[in-house]
């Protein structure tokens, strides 16, 4: 893992040093990997799966069941490291989330969170080319759907009616060209049928480039229909 790797799952938020002490408390499941994709954007590679595991947290075992995962690999070193990394293993009921499990660089959580607002507020204004500029060729999305990609993203947003989102608790880290913003978001959403409460979830969201010219590689949402 790079030093600036962060990962979400449905308790919230964590950094390199609280995402190796997860790993730890996870036991000796093997996992069974399956459905791998994986793009290109820049220098990234972004990889998602569904992976079946024995996972146990506090105590408790998670569904064992093949959920959604995503990654984002750099090279660092001769060798491809990890920059971010979502989870969508979770309980049948959906516990609130947990506070970040690290503090960050808040002039950097600022500018995460500004650019996280920036573009949900787009989506959520409707404003459909600026959302689709903002989109990677190379994107890739974990959520309650499963595996998406950039066009699932770009048609699924002019279905969708959102809330006007709220964002808490953004941490964001840099890995050269990469910023990664975990958050908590509270935006609900209607897609066709199906609504997606207006409950606070573990959010993630990784940036290529900062400002004007940032697009999106990977996104986790961990909210889902109750």
């Amino acid at each position: 893992m790079l030093p600036c790797c962060q990962m979400v799952s449905y308790r919230g938020a964590c950094d390199r040093a609280g995402t190796v002490q997860l790993l730890v408390e996870l036991g000796d499941g093997e996992p069974r990997v399956t459905d791998v994709i994986a793009t290109r954007a820049g220098d990234a590679l972004v990889v998602t799966c569904m992976l079946s595991i024995i996972e146990t947290i506090d105590g408790k075992p998670l569904p064992t069941t093949a959920s959604p995962r995503i990654g984002v690999w750099q090279q660092s070193e001769g060798a491809w490291k990890l920059a971010a990394w979502g989870s969508l293993n979770m309980p049948a009921t959906r516990p609130a989330p947990t506070a970040p499990a690290f503090e960050g660089d808040a002039a950097l959580n600022s500018e995460g969170a500004k650019m996280l607002a920036g573009f949900l507020g787009a989506q959520h204004a409707r404003k459909f080319d600026a959302f689709g500029k903002m989109l990677s060729a190379g994107l890739q999305v974990i959520n309650f759907k499963g595996q998406k990609g950039r066009k699932d993203i770009e048609q699924g947003a002019g279905a969708t009616t959102t809330d006007e989102p709220t964002i808490t608790n953004a941490r964001a880290t840099r890995c050269g060209e990469l910023t990664v913003v975990t958050c908590t978001l509270t935006m609900g959403q209607k897609i066709g049928f199906t609504s997606l409460p207006a409950d606070p979830a573990p959010f993630m969201a990784v940036f290529r480039g900062t400002g004007d010219a940032a697009t999106v590689i990977a996104m986790a949402n961990t909210n889902k229909p109750k």
